[in-house]
């Protein structure tokens, strides 16, 4: 199942997540990874399967409209 998914690179998929960083490869049926094409420094859209990794490092949440614009900011939890 993994983590969730690149939309504008259905090659690519994260192998594992720790903290902060991911380690990311070839999505199964697709070559080996090409790093060049990836520098350091890049920027990826990654959806989460899974809210909690997304959201831990945030302090709120914004609700995006169909019209893509904010419709509401939801503060997150941080503990119970």
């Amino acid at each position: 199942m993994g983590y969730g998914y690149f939309p504008k690179h259905p090659n690519l998929k994260i192998k594992a997540l720790k903290q902060e960083a991911g380690e990311i490869e070839a999505a199964p049926g697709h070559p080996p990874l090409e790093c060049s094409e990836y520098p350091i420094g890049s920027t990826l859209e990654f959806v989460p399967y899974h809210a909690c990794a997304a959201t831990h490092n945030h302090s709120r949440v914004l609700v995006i409209g169909k019209g893509e614009s904010v419709e509401e900011s939801w503060s997150i939890c941080k503990g119970w």
